[in-house]
């Protein structure tokens, strides 16, 4: 269920006062967050903080983050801020972790369907 719609840009040129009738539909894509890389500090097994290596963007909802490379228990929060990963908050830091073959990926909330109507106005 989609409950809001983030709009970049209201776009122009659906439709012409000049043409009785004309129905243009706009191309719509629907964007889930794309290209944040993140870097984990590990400290005695221990994730303590996350590097932003870079902020991706189109975020509009909290991305899963995947923690490989063994270790249990870590717990990472993302913050997001403008569409972009401004942080990540340790909720639980965990145990078990290397420094050398710790990643996390981030993997964006999946759109599993969604109608949408355009109307355009002008």
């Amino acid at each position: 269920q989609i409950t809001s719609v983030h709009l970049e840009n209201n776009g122009v040129g659906y439709g012409s006062s000049e043409i009785i009738n004309l129905d243009y539909q706009p191309q719509i894509t629907l964007d889930s967050g794309i290209d944040a890389q993140l870097q984990p500090v590990v400290s005695n097994g221990k994730i303590v903080q996350v590097i932003i290596l870079n902020s991706g963007s189109k975020y509009f909802s909290n991305p899963d983050l995947n923690i490989t490379g063994g270790g249990i228990g870590a717990v990472l929060t993302p913050v997001l801020e403008n569409g972009s990963i401004k942080s990540i908050n340790v909720i639980e830091p965990g145990g078990g972790y290397s420094q050398e073959t710790t990643t996390i990926d981030v993997v964006p909330k999946p759109i599993s369907s969604a109608t949408i109507c355009a109307t355009a106005i002008g």
